[in-house]
């Protein structure tokens, strides 16, 4: 079973990979991070500003990064850990698949 919503872009990866956080891009991310929390399934919006939006770098006239501006308006980071039951997983899996 694997996430298959065309809402959302998945992170490259293969059976090497390790990981400690989820990313995905979702373009409409306020309103999965809301759709998700009412069917119980907890989101994080790790990296919500560019660093060229960075208030610590504003002294460095860095110039607008419209790649980086777009991720940070879309990542976001999705369930996951070594914790997580089969059921568990089965379970994000299915609502993500389902919502529109």
């Amino acid at each position: 079973m694997e996430i298959r919503n065309q809402s959302i872009t998945l992170p490259n990866f293969d059976e090497n990979s390790v990981w400690h956080l989820f990313v995905a891009k979702i373009k409409d991310r306020n309103l999965w991070v809301t759709k998700l929390a009412d069917c119980g399934i907890q989101t994080v919006i790790h990296y919500p500003i560019s660093p060229s939006k960075q208030q610590a770098f504003s002294g460095l006239n860095i110039p607008p990064c419209p790649f980086a501006e777009k991720l940070a308006e879309e990542v976001l980071s999705l369930p996951i850990s070594p914790w997580m039951t089969e059921s568990m997983v089965n379970y994000v899996i299915d609502k993500i698949n389902i919502l529109k």
